[in-house]
C-alpha cells in the first residue's frame, strides 16, 4: 500500500504569554515521515511565525512571533505544508486551535 503522511494535531487550545513574542510550542514532524515539513501559524488569520523546512523527527519548540498577541482568547491554526527533498509539494494540512493568551506573573 501507499505510506501516508503523519500530521500532529494540536490540543484544543494553547497557552501563549500575552504581548511577548518569545513562545513555547511543540510543532513536529513525525519520525517515518518521508517528507518535509514547512509550518506556518495564523493568528486571527494573521500569519505570525513561519518555520524552516523540518525534518520526520524534528521540530520547534521555542518559536519566536512576528507580533506579540494581546491577552485574550484568539482564533488559530497551524497551516502544514509536506514536501518532497526536491522541493515537489505533496498535500497540506490546516490544524485548527485557540491561542489563550495570558499574562505572565512575575
Amino acid at each position: 500500500g501507499q505510506a501516508g503522511i503523519a500530521i500532529p494535531g494540536l490540543p484544543e487550545s494553547l497557552v501563549f504569554a500575552a504581548n511577548q513574542t518569545e513562545q513555547k510550542v511543540n510543532f513536529y514532524n513525525p519520525e517515518g515521515n518521508n517528507c518535509l515539513f514547512l509550518m506556518t501559524l495564523y493568528v486571527d488569520d494573521c500569519q505570525c511565525w513561519q518555520s524552516g523546512y523540518i525534518a520526520a523527527g524534528q521540530g520547534y519548540y521555542n518559536i519566536t512571533l512576528s507580533e506579540p498577541i494581546a491577552e485574550g482568547e484568539h482564533n488559530a491554526y497551524l497551516l502544514i505544508q509536506c514536501f518532497r527533498d526536491d522541493g515537489t509539494a505533496l498535500n497540506s494540512a490546516k490544524v485548527g486551535t485557540k491561542i489563550i493568551a495570558s499574562e505572565v506573573n512575575p
